[in-house]
C-alpha cells in the first residue's frame, strides 16, 4: 500500500516529441518560417556591425573582410553585395534564405526537472535554402538554449525570446528575394535615329529620381545603362548598387535616404542648358548644366541602347559599405573621358588617371 502511493505520487516525466512540438509551434509563431528571411545590417556608410557572423566564414568565402581593430565591424566584397535587397533607417536588408526553422537537438530529463517540472532544452536555427550570408552566421548565434514547463499535462516555453530568431528588426518579413548578377551584354554600338530632346532627358532623370524616392529600385534600374569598370562589361548592375543613392528633387530628410545620386550639383532638373554629342561615342550624349554651388560647367551622360534613352553610369570605384553605381560627371570632358575608357579598358588606374599600384611600373617604364 505505501509502495503503490508513492509511485502514485511521482511527477509525471515530460514526452520529448510533446516538448519539440511546443518548441517548434512557439518558434512558427515569433518568425518567419514561410518565406525569404531578411536580415538588418546596421550601418550607413563605411563599415556594418557583423555581431553574429563567423569571421573566419566570411573572410574565407569572400563575402566580407573585417575592420583591422573592430572585429565585429565588417565590410561587404563587391561580389557578395548582391544579396543586399532594401534599405531602412538603420541599414540595409540582406536575403539569408528560405525555410528557416528550428531543430531541438536534446531536453535534458534528470531528476531535479522532472521534479520542478522544468526541462532545458538545447536548440538550433536552420535554414533549408541559405544564401552565403546565412552560411556564415557564427555556431554561437545559431545554438539557443530554452526552458520548458511540464505541468497538468501540458507543456508550455518558459520564455520565448531565445526563440526569436532575429531581433529589432527594420526589415519587412518576409524579405526580398536577391536578384543573381546579369550575364554581361555587348556594349551598346548602334547610332542613334536622332538626338534626344530636352524633354525625353528630364523623363529619364525624373522617372529614375521618383523611383529612388519610392524606394522602387527595380525601376530605378530599368532607367540605367550600366557599365563597370572592374571587368568592362555592360549590364552587370543589380539593385544592390542603388540602394545607397537618394533622391535629388525630394529633399534628404528621411533616415533611410541615401544621399542624392548626383553628389548635390543639383536640386532640380529644369537648369540643363544644352545637350552635345559625345566626340568619340555615338551613343553617348552629354547633357549640360552649372554647378548649383561652384557653377562650374558640368555634364551628366544618357546612352542609346536596344532602341531607346537611358541614364548611363558605371560600377566606377570601389567604396567602403556598399559600392554604389556612380553617375559619372563630366565625360564630356576629354581628359575625364579618357581615364574612363582606359578603366574600362582594364587600366589599373583611379578616376584622377593614376597608378592604383604606385610601385607599379607603367607600360612605357616596362618597355
Amino acid at each position: 500500500m505505501y509502495f503503490s502511493l508513492l509511485f502514485a505520487c511521482q511527477p509525471d516525466v515530460i514526452n520529448i516529441e510533446d516538448a519539440k512540438a511546443a518548441i517548434t509551434k512557439e518558434f512558427t509563431e515569433k518568425n518567419n518560417t514561410e518565406g525569404r528571411v531578411a536580415w538588418q545590417l546596421k550601418g550607413k556608410s563605411a563599415w556594418f556591425d557583423g555581431t553574429g557572423f563567423n569571421r573566419l566564414c566570411l573572410d574565407e568565402n569572400k563575402i566580407a573582410f573585417h575592420h583591422h581593430t573592430k572585429k565585429a565591424m565588417i565590410q561587404p566584397e563587391l561580389s557578395s553585395q548582391i544579396y543586399f535587397t532594401d534599405s531602412t533607417n538603420k541599414g540595409y536588408c540582406l536575403d539569408m534564405g528560405e525555410g528557416l526553422s528550428i531543430v531541438t537537438d536534446e531536453v535534458t530529463i534528470d531528476d531535479a526537472s522532472i521534479n520542478t517540472g522544468s526541462y532545458r532544452a538545447k536548440v538550433h536555427v536552420e535554414m533549408k535554402d541559405p544564401t552565403p550570408w546565412f552560411s556564415c552566421l557564427s555556431e554561437s548565434f545559431l545554438q539557443r538554449e530554452i526552458y520548458v514547463t511540464y505541468a497538468n499535462k501540458a507543456v508550455s516555453v518558459d520564455d520565448s525570446a531565445p526563440l526569436v530568431f532575429r531581433d529589432g528588426e527594420e526589415c519587412s518579413q518576409p524579405g526580398k528575394m536577391f536578384s543573381k548578377r546579369p550575364s554581361p551584354t555587348s556594349r551598346p554600338t548602334e547610332k542613334p535615329p536622332k538626338p534626344p530632346t530636352m524633354k525625353e532627358v528630364v523623363a529619364i532623370l525624373e522617372g529614375f529620381d521618383q523611383a529612388l524616392y519610392d524606394y522602387d529600385y527595380h525601376k530605378a534600374l530599368s532607367y540605367v545603362s550600366c557599365a563597370s569598370v572592374f571587368d568592362g562589361k555592360w549590364g552587370t548592375c543589380t539593385i544592390a548598387e542603388l540602394l545607397p543613392h537618394g533622391a535629388v528633387t525630394k529633399g534628404n530628410d528621411r533616415m533611410r535616404d541615401g544621399a542624392p545620386w548626383l553628389a548635390n550639383a543639383i536640386r532640380e532638373f529644369s537648369n540643363f542648358r544644352s545637350i552635345e554629342r559625345d566626340k568619340k561615342d555615338p551613343t553617348l550624349y552629354h547633357v549640360r548644366f552649372n554647378d548649383r554651388r561652384s557653377k562650374k560647367s558640368m555634364s551628366i551622360s544618357v546612352q542609346y541602347s536596344e532602341g531607346k534613352w537611358l541614364l548611363f553610369g558605371a560600377v566606377n570605384e570601389m567604396q567602403q559599405g556598399i559600392t554604389p553605381l556612380s553617375f559619372i560627371l563630366n565625360l564630356h570632358d576629354k581628359e575625364t573621358r579618357e581615364i574612363f575608357t582606359r578603366r574600362l579598358a582594364g587600366e589599373k588606374i583611379d578616376t584622377k588617371g593614376r597608378p592604383l599600384n604606385p610601385f607599379e611600373k607603367n607600360e612605357e617604364e616596362k618597355k
